[in-house]
């Protein structure tokens, strides 16, 4: 039934059947209010969900939708219950829809459209639509090229010349009345450039050559109201990110990622790129600064040190990345991600309007201009790309990840940071993030204390960043051999092999894909055999022996595999010097791990006609080429179904991920060391709204929008 729903009830309503109709209503209003000589009045109806008659929804239905009458009836047929927020009865309704129902705004918009229609033929009456001036033939149809209503749900506006809004809103209360809703009318304005011409306005009036409106919560009027109006909302969006630091980090960051973060794309998708990126570039520095926060505990502060400003900058890069480019897929609305927003909901909102609404489109180039997207120029002089990349935005952005993946990695190296190199790459692979979706936190896959571990590792803050340990220089809490001396040396505790925890994950990985090969089938179709010997027969004296891990025969799909598990610590160069135990790797472990046991059992196996796979799994739970392949073979082979693969895929990483946070915990519990840093409760302390910049200096000045608090001394490890 969704398609109809545009076919019936539009163009007069845009709140169902419509895809992102609330911004369509919002860039109608502003094409509209763009014109010298029309005005447009915006209604506000009390309570309306709750004051529509039944009886006129049921009306409705029956001309437009019959099929959904035993619906209706079933839901509304009898009063329904009022109930307060402790559960008790209050009171019964019998008008209007009830807030929760899934077809409420449905039902509403049905029984709405017979008063919209009602008031479409007086204003077409009053206006003369069938003036040759006053119409234009689309296809069959007769539209009035000087006058539209724009609705989402009781939000109602109506555009036509200056000199009608009086009548227009004559007509529009009368019909309310009729239908026993009510007009707040003091919050009812009529906007437009020459509202001053309007001789004892019914509404109040606003002129928008110096003032403005909101409609569908995007400002429109004058540069000086919109933009302080922008500003405004943007910094009523950032103050949700004083209240997280009261949540377990894992909520928090929640919160942070799908509710504060997502609250403007609304306004990134209306508004053009170069009139939001002052606004989005304070917010993503606010949101760059409660990250911080999250994963150190502690207010960045205002007077920032150097190394607190060096690891938010490389937060911010690194919390834009897809999740399987090491980032964290928080997007950025000052870059590419907004201006994608904006010109995919442009040309949507292009393609449904330009019959309807074709007059108004004469006014589209002057306030929705089409802005290309912004490439860095180094990308483009380095990647030799041609100029027309710009116009496939989704390529663009890929591109530029890659990019951006590539640079990250290269300012690591020539800083020196090898191990941070080595984590950034080897949190790239696909569902590396997992741990970080919303579906994992939900379900407390990580504690609150694990959490932060992991989100601080993934944002390549070392184990020590933020805490002091007295002396300048102290060894290894596990193997009391090693020296650590500088934040980059803490790495070693995930690195150290004395710790005893990689035969512990070792066989976690064995035993969870042997239950899940039991799982699959059937022990009569299999040969599951522990530590298989794999011998060469054929060598003629002292044949070599080698233990593997598993051997797994499905008779049925004539499948035979011998397969070998490792795991790898992923540690940077200055980790493995001096370290002789075969678990740390720098850089791309799994690929060389693979490779070691390739070649140390390549000899082996072909006596025994078998497969060999080497299952290599990082510390971070990036799962080696060979094993993807293995699995993947099993889910299309039908030996397993490829949910229980994706199931294991995820226990593994998840499983690897809490064995690094744990261990950081425990060496710092050794240690005893506390953080520099204590928390605190900073406010937001914005500064007042300026004047437009624009208008005051012909540029656009960038307004400290830092979180304030009292300063913090920066770590000292």
């Amino acid at each position: 039934m969704g398609p109809s729903f545009e076919a019936k009830l539009g163009p007069l309503q845009f709140a169902v059947g419509v895809p992102d109709g609330a911004a369509i209503c919002a860039r109608l209003a502003a094409l509209a209010i763009a014109s010298d000589d029309i005005s447009i009045v915006n209604f506000d109806l009390k309570n309306a969900f709750n004051c529509m008659r039944r009886k006129q929804i049921w009306d409705g239905l029956v001309n437009l939708y019959p099929q959904l009458l035993h619906v209706f009836k079933w839901s509304y047929g009898t009063q329904t219950e009022l109930r307060d927020s402790m559960g008790d009865l209050i009171w019964h309704s019998s008008t209007g829809v009830r807030q929760g129902d899934p077809l409420g705004m449905l039902f509403f918009c049905i029984g709405f459209h017979a008063i919209l229609a009602a008031i479409k033929i007086d204003i077409d009456d009053l206006i003369g639509i069938d003036q040759p001036q006053g119409i234009e033939i689309v296809g069959k149809k007769k539209v009035a090229k000087s006058h539209s209503q724009i609705a989402y749900a009781d939000d109602l506006s109506i555009y036509a010349p200056t000199r009608f809004m009086n009548p227009i809103a004559e007509i529009v209360k009368r019909h309310i009345t009729a239908s026993h809703m009510t007009l707040q009318e003091k919050k009812c304005v009529i906007a437009g450039r020459q509202v001053s011409q309007i001789a004892n306005p019914v509404f109040a009036v606003v002129d928008t050559n110096t003032d403005g409106i909101i409609i569908m919560g995007n400002p429109i009027g004058s540069e000086t109201y919109c933009y302080n109006e922008r500003d405004r909302i943007a910094r009523t969006q950032m103050k949700s990110c004083e209240m997280l630091h009261e949540l377990p980090e894992h909520v928090a960051y929640a919160v942070l990622k799908y509710c504060i973060n997502a609250r403007p794309v609304y306004m990134v998708r209306i508004n053009p790129p170069s009139r939001m990126k002052d606004h989005m570039t304070h917010f993503d520095s606010v949101i760059n600064d409660s990250l911080y926060r999250l994963a150190v505990s502690a207010h960045p502060g205002t007077h920032r040190s150097r190394e607190i400003n060096e690891t938010i900058a490389l937060i911010s890069r690194i919390r834009t990345l897809p999740r399987d480019l090491s980032g964290l897929n928080i997007h950025s609305l000052a870059g590419l991600f907004g201006q994608k927003a904006y010109q995919e909901s442009l040309a949507f909102f292009v393609e449904k309007t330009a019959k309807t609404f074709r007059s108004l489109h004469v006014n589209l180039p002057f306030v929705y201009p089409s802005e290309t997207v912004r490439l860095p120029d180094t990308l483009l002089s380095n990647a030799g790309l041609p100029p027309d990349i710009r116009n496939d935005v989704s390529g663009c952005i890929k591109l530029a990840h890659e990019y951006e993946w590539s640079m990250v990695r290269a300012d690591l190296l020539d800083r020196g940071s090898r191990e941070k190199s080595a984590e950034f790459i080897s949190n790239r692979f696909e569902g590396s993030g997992g741990w970080s979706t919303v579906m994992r936190i939900v379900y407390h896959s990580l504690s609150a204390k694990q959490f932060r571990e992991t989100l601080r590792l993934r944002l390549l803050i070392s184990p020590l960043y933020g805490y002091t340990v007295g002396p300048p220089s102290f060894r290894c809490p596990v193997c009391t051999t090693y020296t650590i001396d500088s934040e980059e040396r803490s790495y070693h505790f995930l690195c150290c092999d004395r710790h005893g925890s990689f035969t512990a994950r070792h066989n976690f990985i064995r035993d969870k894909t042997i239950k899940l090969v039991e799982d699959c089938t059937d022990k009569n179709d299999r040969i599951l055999r522990p530590d298989p010997n794999v011998t060469d027969a054929q060598v003629a004296k002292n044949p070599p022996t080698r233990k593997a891990d598993l051997e797994f025969r499905y008779i049925p799909a004539e499948f035979h595999v011998i397969v070998d598990f490792v795991v790898s610590e992923v540690c940077g160069q200055v980790m493995t010097e001096g370290i002789t135990g075969s678990h740390t790797t720098a850089d791309f472990a799994n690929d060389k791990k693979e490779e070691e046991k390739n070649g140390r059992y390549s000899m082996f196996t072909p006596a025994f006609k078998k497969e060999f796979a080497p299952f290599a799994v990082e510390s971070t739970g990036r799962i080696g080429k060979a094993a993807h392949q293995l699995l993947d073979t099993l889910a299309k082979s039908q030996i397993c179904s490829p949910f229980l693969v994706n199931i294991l895929k995820r226990d593994i990483s998840l499983e690897m991920l809490k064995f690094r946070a744990n261990l950081v915990i425990s060496n710092r519990m050794k240690l005893q060391i506390a953080p520099v840093y204590r928390r605190s409760v900073p406010r937001l302390n914005l500064p007042p709204i300026a004047e437009h910049p624009l208008i005051v200096a012909n540029q656009v000045d960038v307004v400290d929008m830092t979180l304030a608090t009292e300063d913090i001394p920066s770590p000292d490890i």
